[in-house]
């Protein structure tokens, strides 16, 4: 039997308190609750950031260390505000849009959002026999695998929206990106 890793962050509260929400802390709480007394996962092999704490460099450095235990059962569990947004890649010629996470510290031009990519890139260090489970209620963003949706599911969309100058870099005119 392998061994059992996870790594639990909500986030209730941000640095911008207009952009709190309520339930997030009760959902690490029940993840956590769920994980140790239900699927026997052992207390000090799980990992929980919470509010303040959950910052984009903390939450990052947790999920390495995640991955750190390839050889072991591992979750990751998310519970916060999330979006999709347009961004540019390092060489500023091309744009694409990706699922994001928002952690506490989101600064007000959303350059620490945490991207699908991101994740993608430290989940990508696990070997191809690895097990990952990964939850996160993180509104718009969904499970962070881009609007998979049965049909006939019905879907209340809950997001925090991009500033207006951020989401024009979505916007499409003559079937290119502006």
């Amino acid at each position: 039997m392998r061994d059992k890793f996870a790594f639990i962050t909500y986030r209730d509260h941000y640095i911008d308190p207009s952009n709190n929400l309520h339930g997030c802390g009760n959902d690490g709480k029940n993840n956590y609750a769920h994980l140790v007394n239900l699927l026997g996962y052992p207390p000090d092999n799980v990992r929980v950031l919470g509010d303040e704490r959950a910052t984009k460099f903390s939450i990052l450095e947790r999920l390495r260390w995640l991955v750190m235990h390839a050889n072991a059962e591992l979750a990751f569990m998310n519970s916060s505000h999330g979006s999709h947004v347009r961004l540019r890649t390092a060489d500023g010629l091309s744009d694409y849009e990706d699922d994001v996470i928002i952690p506490y510290d989101l600064d007000p031009e959303w350059n620490n959002v945490i991207t699908g990519q991101e994740i993608g890139a430290i989940l990508a260090f696990l070997p191809s026999d690895s097990k990952i489970t990964i939850f996160s209620d993180s509104c718009n963003s969904g499970d962070l695998t881009r609007f998979i949706h049965p049909p006939g599911h019905n879907v209340t969309f809950r997001y925090l929206p991009p500033p207006f100058d951020i989401a024009c870099r979505s916007i499409v005119h003559n079937g290119r990106p502006k």
